[in-house]
């Protein structure tokens, strides 16, 4: 397992294991490419980092709506409870219950 030692560069128990590491996976143990970005964590104020922080808050911006509480009242009006039973299901339920009693 590769870990950074206090001068941020890779160190193994044993060196041939990182020599082996490296030449199997060579850009994962590149250090120097995560400079940048991580130069860019440390200085919040740089105008890419505060390019970033907009561009992901327009993001979670458009899949976050607040909720529409106007609708929810108006889809109210469409579902009306229904207090008596239409002659048809009477009939049917009168049978059900008949059939159930027969058995």
């Amino acid at each position: 397992m590769n870990m950074l030692n206090n001068k941020c560069r890779t160190s193994f128990a044993k060196p041939e294991y990182l020599k082996k590491a490296k030449q199997a996976n060579p850009r994962l143990y590149d250090i120097g490419c995560y400079n940048d970005n991580l130069a860019l964590m440390l200085s919040p104020e740089s105008d890419e980092v505060t390019r970033l922080e907009k561009e992901s808050r327009s993001k979670l911006s458009d899949l976050i709506r607040p909720f529409d509480y106007a609708k929810l009242n108006s889809l109210s009006d469409l579902f009306v409870p229904q207090c008596e039973k239409s002659s048809e299901q009477r009939f049917f339920s009168e049978r059900s219950r008949i059939s159930h009693i027969n058995v």
